[in-house]
């Protein structure tokens, strides 16, 4: 849905469209953050290390993809950030994926 809100945003001229998008885009990053957290610290033994690493991954992630997205809308026009943000959450998750696989071949050798 998040993927979806970002292409119109990126296309649409409509105050109302683009609340509808923003919430919708915010709803969504909640659910993610709570998910996210919620298992970092599920395991007590590790609960503080994995706290810390999603505490900076959020803050690392939000600085450098707002000056990315700034230079991108700076460079290409203010639409191209929100119609592209969908490729970026894609490879996002394939690296996410690549990394877990990497890690359990490691952990499990």
């Amino acid at each position: 849905m998040a993927a979806v809100a970002f292409c119109v945003l990126g296309v649409t001229k409509s105050l109302s469209v683009m609340v509808l998008c923003a919430i919708t885009v915010g709803v969504s990053g909640a659910v993610t953050f709570f998910a996210s957290l919620f298992y970092s610290v599920a395991n007590s033994e590790k609960r503080h290390r994995r706290a810390a690493i999603h505490e900076a991954t959020v803050g690392l992630g939000s600085f450098s993809g707002a000056m990315l997205f700034g230079e991108l809308a700076g460079r290409f026009g203010t639409t191209w950030p929100f119609l592209y943000t969908p490729i970026f959450i894609s490879a996002g998750i394939a690296l996410q994926y690549f990394l877990l696989k990497a890690g359990s071949r490691r952990t499990t050798l």
